[in-house]
């Protein structure tokens, strides 16, 4: 039980232990890395709408990650979400 409760731990929010603790989790992040974008591509190709600003939006990845700080626009701008807002 305590392998499963940890692979999931480690998979749904990439922690670390498993270097403590010596145990084979770590091909499961890229792997799982690999499935979840190859997956995203797939359904984004069908239709299957997402956010447009999964990165620097008010929810997105810098705000979740990073320390409350002030980020130019310029730098954080991506030409993708110019160019095909379908995905």
């Amino acid at each position: 039980m305590s392998w499963a409760l940890g692979n999931a731990g480690t998979q749904a929010a990439g922690l670390w232990q498993f270097l403590e603790d010596g145990a084979l989790s770590k091909p499961l992040h890229p792997g799982r890395a690999t499935h979840s974008g190859l997956l995203a591509a797939l359904m984004a190709a069908r239709g299957f709408t997402g956010p447009h600003r999964i990165l620097e939006g008010e929810k997105g990845f810098l705000k979740a990650t990073s320390k409350p700080h002030p980020i130019h626009r310029n730098l954080i701008r991506i030409d993708m979400y110019q160019t095909d807002r379908r995905g």
